[in-house]
């Protein structure tokens, strides 16, 4: 299901097609397993695309929020469609990988203290930390490295990467 991207679609458009591509993937790689989760384009240029969660500390979870795809990747089909599987990935991830309950405790240890901290700089190191526990390796675990790579195998068409700077698997 390979559809051209139009320089000069409007917002609307563009959400559509994401909504569609989304619901193709989640059936061609991932065999309808990831629920519906809020699709979003940016702007900014910062990221190609990002994959953001909520923090729930009280009852250690971590809540999916979205899936944003920078405009920039609609300029070329193949970036657009690995940069949207390769956040799908982090969401089927952090669906099937979840964070042990024990991490959620020391995580609140450390926010804990950070709010409490009396100096700007010991916030900033109890900060460090707890964001540490939440996204390790910013969130390239191993689980995540190995579906990429089992769906760079399966699928000769993708060419999902970890880093920006990195050739396929």
């Amino acid at each position: 299901m390979m559809e051209t991207i139009k320089p000069h679609w409007n917002y609307q458009r563009k959400m559509k097609f994401l909504e569609n591509q989304y619901n193709w993937f989640n059936y061609k790689y991932f065999s309808f397993m990831l629920p519906k989760i809020s699709l979003t384009l940016e702007t900014e240029g910062k990221f190609k695309g990002r994959f953001s969660q909520t923090v729930d500390l009280d009852r250690k979870r971590l809540i999916p929020v979205a899936i944003r795809i920078d405009e920039q990747v609609f300029d070329d089909y193949k970036l657009f469609r690995d940069t949207l599987v390769h956040e799908m990935v982090h969401f089927y991830d952090s669906i099937k990988n979840p964070l042990p309950e024990k991490e959620f405790d020391k995580a609140k240890m450390y926010f804990d203290k950070a709010l409490a901290a009396p100096t700007e700089d010991e916030f900033e190191q109890w900060i460090k930390l707890y964001r540490g526990i939440l996204n390790k390796d910013g969130g390239h675990t191993y689980t995540f490295k190995s579906i990429c790579h089992e769906l760079n195998e399966e699928f000769s068409e993708l060419n999902l990467r970890i880093r920006a700077d990195e050739v396929k698997l």
